[in-house]
């Protein structure tokens, strides 16, 4: 992917471009009461690019397809080309960065299957339901964010970044006569799977606090 940007920032006619690209994975499996709401895995690709031209403005292209990342940035240019400005444009000068990080999880959570991830929301689900008769309404979400960002221009800056996340949440409504309460218990971290496993005393205190 590298080379296909830096031979798109070079056919570049714009006096500066910019490229950013991202690619996210998500999963999300919720349960509300003692129903499944949803339970679903998606993978969202797409970029923009930026171009300069100093005494037009700038010019801006979006793409799902890096096959078309060349035609993107001659649209990026031509978009600036029809730009008007009171005065050329400068931009500050800054030193090119180049930096690749990688995340290392131990436990990846994009290789656990869908129906593990389901069965964990399931699990700390019926924890809540199971806490208190008085407790009339649940909700227990898991959820993970793979985000893979990629940012060069073409004065030499060229970044990639991996962004992991991985959320558990539980919601529990208790109600005692006229008395309704709420509360909640929220878990994230940005390393692995094994991370939002074993959480039932946490996903009990929502429990507790609503009764309480």
């Amino acid at each position: 992917m590298r080379d296909k940007i830096e031979e798109a920032l070079k056919q570049s006619k714009a006096d500066y471009t910019e490229i950013r690209i991202e690619n996210k994975e998500t999963c999300r499996v919720a349960f509300r009461g003692r129903d499944l709401e949803t339970a679903n895995a998606n993978i969202d690709k797409g970029g923009m690019v930026r171009c300069l031209i100093r005494n037009k403005g700038w010019g801006v292209a979006t793409f799902n397809d890096l096959d078309d990342l060349v035609a993107m940035v001659d649209q990026a240019y031509l978009c600036a080309r029809v730009g008007t400005v009171p005065e050329p444009i400068e931009l500050a000068q800054v030193e090119p960065v180049e930096n690749v990080t990688i995340a290392k999880l131990s436990h990846d959570f994009r290789d656990i299957p869908l129906a593990e991830k389901l069965a964990l929301a399931e699990h700390y689900n019926q924890i809540l339901l199971g806490h208190d008769d008085r407790i009339v309404d649940t909700q227990s979400i898991y959820l993970d964010v793979f985000t893979h960002l990629t940012l060069a221009n073409s004065e030499g800056t060229y970044i990639e970044q991996d962004k992991p996340s991985v959320v558990i949440g539980t919601f529990a409504t208790a109600r005692d006569g006229d008395n309704v309460q709420q509360a909640n218990e929220v878990y994230s971290s940005t390393q692995g799977f094994e991370l939002v496993l074993g959480k039932d005393e946490l996903v009990r205190k929502a429990a507790v606090r609503a009764i309480d």
